[in-house]
């Protein structure tokens, strides 16, 4: 019976998985190329991180922490490919990125053979260029290569059944995508929901506690050990008031990202087939929830952390940004909750693996939200969308035409935003003003041109667009550019 039920769930043919293989390589080779764009969003520190490691400067160490709350991982990890990779450290960190990419493949086709949902070209194209998926794979930043290494860790564990080894292995990957980012960890909640709901004739508690305990224990004594160096545990202490754990905003974050995890999906995730008998249902449960959170919104949900849109926050308000996510949050139980027909034989596992990326958002709701944290639940809730919307092929394509403009606009304002910071910090050399200027607009950027004991005697510091009667002004692509200005300290409202 065995051979016969791989039959049935490996029903991808040889020419859908060539297809399949070369669409990956191609998008490989074009995330190669956009290692050559400029840095942007912080990807310098990590690039310095790792260059302490192989000139143990002191002051790149001080730099990457006055940065960063991430660990140290992603730049060790740079620092020892680099042996191999002889390249600069930023072009070497964006290559752990883009090899990702492969992980990624890997574990998110054999999750969803697992579910018995094979994974064709369309599946896999929705997944690749999903703006969020497709920015971070290519950026030099301790994001995207853990949580695709996560996934490729969960992905062994539940199909190594008894074999010991195979699930040493598993925790050790997921031990050391948690060292490079500890919030990847959650997707241990998903592992268990998959054993529980598997196939396999195995109880979930054995594998479970060895790749847990695994991971858990390459995680501890990393900490112990930066503990031991740096008299932190997780974060340093200017972050840890940040990063603290708190309730005060803990319904806002919640639904900020659930509505975000619904949008990313979108359209496919609001497609529900039988939503309509399951309200009729249900109603006397849903409508409280639903009055409960327009209660939320009215009452007002506190933009914190980076719960945004990027490049278009400078064309959709905030209040806008709220209403979307309150609006998109009500979709997120429907794929987990109603049923999506008779061909539906793993409705428990897709339930399972929905309440388990709940519990993943609900703890990360207690922290300050970033929408990157989002990465390793993605791809697993692409995975119990309902296969009738997976089938319209009209509605899959026009999606992709909408991830790759979003994708293409992401990048073009990448370069700009990045040329733009090189060409002001030019201009500061050949002013002679760097050792005066505050970064300020453009930290993130080339914050390692400025030194930090300058900043405090700075006379100008710079700000985005075009300001009248500014000392410098500089551009950067055409209408939907990027232009910094360079003005006066004492101007208060520009500081």
């Amino acid at each position: 019976m065995e051979p016969a039920k791989k039959m049935h769930f490996d029903v991808v043919s040889a020419s859908e998985k060539r297809l399949r293989n070369a669409f990956v390589a191609l998008v490989v080779v074009i995330h190669c190329l956009m290692v050559l764009l400029p840095s942007v969003n912080q990807e310098f520190v990590f690039a310095d991180g790792a260059q302490f490691f192989t000139t143990h400067d002191q002051g790149l160490l001080d730099r990457y922490f006055s940065y960063q709350a991430n660990t140290l991982g992603l730049p060790w990890l740079a620092h020892i490919v680099a042996y191999v990779l002889p390249f600069q450290k930023l072009a070497v960190i964006r290559l752990l990125s883009v090899a990702g990419i492969v992980l990624l493949t890997a574990g998110f086709i054999r999750i969803s053979r697992y579910q018995g949902r094979p994974v064709g070209i369309n599946m896999l194209a929705l997944l690749l260029l999903n703006p969020l998926i497709w920015t971070y794979s290519a950026r030099a930043t301790a994001d995207f290569l853990p949580a695709a290494l996560a996934i490729f860790a969960i992905s062994l564990a539940i199909e190594a059944g008894r074999n010991v080894f195979l699930l040493l292995l598993s925790g050790a990957l997921l031990g050391f995508a948690s060292i490079l980012k500890p919030h990847v960890f959650c997707v241990f909640l998903v592992l268990f929901g998959l054993l529980w709901t598997g196939r396999k004739r195995v109880s979930p508690w054995s594998p479970a506690a060895i790749v847990f305990l695994a991971s858990m224990g390459m995680l501890a004594a990393y900490l112990a050990k930066v503990h031991e160096a740096f008299g932190f545990w997780i974060a340093p202490p200017r972050f840890q008031h940040i990063h603290a754990l708190s309730t005060t905003n803990i319904g806002g974050n919640f639904v900020a990202y659930v509505g975000f995890l619904v949008m990313l999906t979108a359209p496919l995730s609001l497609i529900i087939p039988g939503i309509g008998k399951f309200l009729q249902r249900h109603w006397k449960l849903l409508l409280p929830l639903a009055i409960g959170l327009v209660l939320v919104f009215a009452v007002g949900i506190h933009g914190e952390g980076e719960m945004n849109l990027g490049p278009l926050d400078r064309f959709v308000p905030k209040s806008v940004q709220s209403g979307i996510f309150i609006l998109l949050s009500m979709f997120f139980l429907a794929p987990v909750l109603v049923s999506q027909g008779v061909d539906d034989s793993n409705a428990h596992m897709r339930k399972a693996v929905g309440l388990a990326v709940l519990a993943a958002l609900l703890v990360f709701s207690l922290s300050r939200p970033a929408q990157r944290y989002l990465l390793p639940l993605l791809p697993l809730f692409l995975l119990i969308l309902p296969r009738e919307a997976l089938r319209k092929k009209t509605l899959i394509m026009v999606t992709l035409l909408i991830f790759a403009s979003i994708n293409v606009f992401i990048g073009y304002s990448q370069w700009c935003t990045g040329t733009a910071a090189i060409k002001m910090v030019q201009a500061l050399q050949s002013a002679g003003l760097l050792d005066e200027t505050d970064p300020g607009a453009i930290a993130g950027d080339v914050g390692n041109y400025f030194r930090a004991e300058h900043l405090g005697n700075a006379r100008y510091v710079v700000v985005p667009g075009v300001v009248n009667n500014s000392r410098l002004t500089v551009r950067s692509g055409g209408p939907l550019g990027k232009a910094y200005s360079l003005v006066a300290v004492a101007n208060g409202e520009h500081r």
